[in-house]
């Protein structure tokens, strides 16, 4: 038994495979891009160093893997864990976790959280309830023993966060006719599909930095993928008729998971079944302040279903939302969103756990 730090493209090849031959027979697990996932990666761990790949190996077989990074978590150093997977054996979580608290203490770091990444767009938590169907688009897939491992273990819940699934017998159609008769008395709007208007980037980088200010560095990332990644059919914007300011935005992606497993050569490679139906993802809502207490994203959200209906899509997931996020629910709720899949993000500090 032995734990290997990867240093080099073959053994980076292996740390992204696991979890295709460790999920390999099970027909919820939804197989990912290796070649998008080793390019990102080849950077961050063999050329900047950033972060620091891990593989259990046993009898000359890779049987768990996990990465760690460092960074800053409520203004204190922290480790953050990520790419967490492994055979259902609580052993190989405890000598990788020791492994990673024996760098932190070099690093003089004490608390780690995980699984959480550095990348926006990467997959977050372990899955802890949900495991009867597949899940969609930037959301993880894992057995459901990983959660009872890692508390066994000491870790504890930071927080969860959920995907919902829009469910067409709970949508509320009434009050859907009321609030957008409402909000068309009240406001004199227009909602377009960022396809359409020349600056969508623009208008949407202004909503974003007035609604959560963030780091340019942020904004400008997520506009590139954007350009790169989803069709801006299904990105729509709500602005004023008169001033053409922006009112508010909703950010919806294709699966391109679903799609990735209708290759051929990985169907080949591990046997699997075309599928063919089409699904999309809402991961953005953004209201500007001045419309925050309207039901403007209630309306702005039937308008993209309404869109996606038209185009035979009603497979639809919303995520990923924190749990206590009662803004966002109370709006996915009217449109007969119910929660499909539960992700928890966990902590676990080395000085508080010596002294129990």
């Amino acid at each position: 038994m032995t734990i290997i730090e990867v240093k080099n493209k073959k053994q980076l090849k292996q740390f992204i495979d696991f979890p295709n031959q460790l999920y390999k027979r099970d027909t919820n697990y939804i197989f990912k891009n290796d070649k998008a996932i080793f390019y990102k990666l080849k950077i961050k761990v063999l050329k900047e160093k950033f972060i620091k790949c891990l593989m259990y190996e046993k009898n000359s077989v890779i049987v768990g893997r996990v990465a760690f990074y460092y960074g800053i978590h409520e203004k204190v150093k922290t480790c953050f864990f990520i790419y967490l997977d492994f055979i259902e054996n609580a052993k190989i979580v405890n000598e990788m976790f020791d492994y990673i608290f024996q760098d932190m203490k070099v690093n003089e770091v004490n608390k780690i959280i995980g699984p959480a990444s550095h990348d926006i767009f990467d997959d977050n938590g372990v899955l802890v309830q949900g495991f009867d169907f597949p899940p969609s688009v930037f959301s993880t897939y894992n057995n459901n023993y990983y959660g009872n491992i890692l508390e066994n273990f000491g870790f504890e819940k930071l927080n969860d966060y959920v995907d919902l699934k829009i469910n067409e017998n709970l949508i509320r159609q009434k009050d859907l006719n009321v609030i957008a008769l409402t909000m068309r008395r009240r406001y004199n709007f227009e909602i377009i599909k960022a396809s359409s208007i020349k600056n969508k980037n623009e208008l949407i980088a202004q909503i974003f930095n007035d609604t959560k200010p963030g780091k340019e560095e942020y904004i400008k990332k997520y506009l590139s993928f954007i350009e790169k990644q989803i069709n801006y059919d299904f990105v729509l914007i709500a602005k004023e008729k008169e001033t053409d300011e922006p009112m508010a935005c909703i950010v919806a992606v294709p699966d391109y998971n679903e799609m990735h497993t209708k290759k051929s050569k990985i169907i080949k490679a591990y046997r699997l079944r075309k599928k063919q139906t089409k699904k999309v993802k809402i991961i953005e809502l953004r209201i500007m302040p001045k419309y925050y207490k309207t039901d403007l994203g209630i309306y702005l959200c039937s308008q993209l279903l309404k869109l996606l209906d038209e185009q035979n899509i009603q497979n639809v997931s919303i995520g990923r939302i924190k749990e206590n996020d009662s803004y966002n629910m109370k709006i996915y709720r009217k449109l007969g969103a119910e929660i499909s899949h539960v992700y928890r993000l966990y902590k676990y500090d080395i000085d508080q756990n010596k002294e129990k």
